[in-house]
Order: C-alpha cells, then structure tokens, then sequence
C-alpha cells in the first residue's frame, strides 16, 4: 500500500503571482531546501541541479492556466520521483498543494522526514511571496 498525503500552505498574495514565481526552476534554490545554493542549467527542457545526494534532473508539466506545476526528478541513481504540485486560487490569496507520494522503499521515518522538509519547504514559499 502506498503512503499519499496533501500538503498545503495558504498564502496571502494571487495565484498567479505565487504560480510565475513558484513556476521559474531558477527559483527552486530559493525555496526549496534540498536545492540551497544550486544553480540550476537547462538543458533541452531539463533542468539539472545538483543537490546533496548527488546530480538530479527535473522536468516541469508545460506551463498551463490551471495552476499545475508538477515535476519529475530523476534520482543519481536513475530511480524517479514525481511531484504533484498545485497553486489553487482561493478570492484574494491561493493555495499551493504538494502530494507527497511516498517511494515504495521508502520507510516510517523516511517518510517523516520528507514530510518536514515540505513542510518547510512550503513556509518559506510563504515567507518569500508575502513579503
């Protein structure tokens, strides 16, 4: 049985704002912890980073008026996680959703722990687009 669980922060700016910002990979340092100090390449529509564990390619949905930015990242060792992620208007502010999908070889605590570092992950999305 597979572990899912939406994650979700609200933020206090447009959808459309968090959405351009959250959308830009160039941004992902910016408020993704596991890619801190990352400068990221793009390389045929992949864009390459290198994170603590390794080198990690990622690839974005095509850009859409939906608010869909869910992306594939491709482990060192070739095994690859994707990231349902969400902007959801909500009137003047918005909702952004991560799933996290939990890997198969993944355990209790591996899980945990990835699901502090979303969560971490999304405050600081809200401590950058509500300034």
């Amino acid at each position: 049985m597979s572990y899912v669980e939406h994650l979700s922060v609200s933020i206090g700016c447009p959808q459309c704002r968090a959405f351009e910002f959250i959308a830009n990979p160039k941004n992902l340092p910016l408020w993704a912890a596991g890619l801190t100090g990352s400068e990221l390449i793009e390389q045929a529509g992949v864009w390459i980073a290198q994170a603590p564990f390794g080198q990690v390619s990622i690839r974005f949905a095509e850009n859409n008026p939906f608010g869909v930015i869910d992306h594939w990242v491709t482990q060192p060792d070739g095994s690859v996680v994707y990231v349902p992620l969400r902007v959801i208007q909500t009137g003047d502010t918005c909702n952004v959703v991560l799933t996290l999908v939990a890997q198969s070889s993944q355990t209790v605590e591996q899980i945990a722990a990835d699901k502090q570092a979303v969560l971490a992950d999304l405050a600081s999305l809200k401590r950058i687009l509500e300034l």
